[in-house]
């Protein structure tokens, strides 16, 4: 994995008017790529910083000494070491470096998928990382103490109403949800269904059956399924309202 950040790293987090931001990033993606492993695994990880000031990595599914393996990592620099993903679930990982609270608004996290030995029930499946921009990055004092101007997923505001998520229906939904915040809860909703099954922190042994909105709390993850009973096009959101209206919505068109 590499982290950048810098003038070149300029994302679009609204298209509707335009709306640069300057990212930090891993991978020069945000969210960063997703990594999907299964239970039991051991994750040979190498980090190559590529940015101008320091980051580090934070692995949520990790059991590892922090004082070890996340230390900040100067630029040009790499650190490389193994961790064994121990639990099922659906996880969190962000650059640690000070001040955590900038390196992560500004773009540098992503989710890590642990799936159950013998795997999952045959679903179409989705992965949603909600998260926030302030500003137009870097503006760490209003990070600090303001809202945020946009609440997102995938990095995008409305990026799902303009390009729907897609389904059938009577087919099974699988969607892996983290919550990136670093600051607002996620009150995830689908409008017109239900949950049929939910997971907190995507662990098996935390299932629960039907549940219409689930929270999902800065630096968590979760897992919900669900059948959509006909065609046609339901919303998603967070219901916390104030961030739906700022981006954290989308649609799913369902045949």
């Amino acid at each position: 994995l590499t982290s950048n950040d810098g003038p070149g790293e300029t994302i679009l987090i609204a298209t509707n008017p335009p709306t640069p931001y300057q990212s930090m990033n891993f991978g020069r993606q945000v969210p960063a790529p997703t990594l999907r492993i299964t239970e039991g695994d051991t994750v040979h990880f190498t980090f190559a910083n590529q940015g101008q000031m320091p980051h580090s990595i934070d692995f949520h599914a990790a059991q590892t000494a922090w004082s070890k393996n996340y230390q900040e990592v100067a630029p040009g620099g790499t650190v490389s070491f193994d961790w064994k993903a121990s639990y099922p679930g659906v996880f969190m990982y962000h650059c640690g470096a000070a001040p955590v609270l900038m390196h992560m608004a500004d773009g540098m996290y992503g989710a890590v998928i642990v799936d159950p030995k013998g795997g999952r029930p045959a679903a179409r499946e989705y992965v949603l990382v909600q998260s926030e921009f302030y500003g137009s990055g870097g503006q760490y004092a209003k990070m600090l103490t303001d809202p945020p101007d946009f609440v997102v997923f995938n990095g995008q505001a409305l990026r799902y109403k303009t390009t729907p998520l897609v389904a059938k229906a009577g087919e099974l939904v699988r969607i892996f949800i983290v919550n990136a915040g670093p600051n607002s809860t996620s009150a995830f909703h689908v409008i017109g269904a239900l949950f049929s099954h939910y997971e907190s922190d995507g662990y098996p042994p935390n299932a629960m059956g039907m549940h219409q909105t689930i929270d999902i709390p800065p630096g968590s993850g979760a897992l919900v399924e669900l059948t959509f009973a006909e065609p046609g096009t339901y919303p998603f959101a967070t219901h916390k309202f104030a961030d739906a209206t700022k981006g954290a919505t989308g649609l799913f068109k369902v045949s």
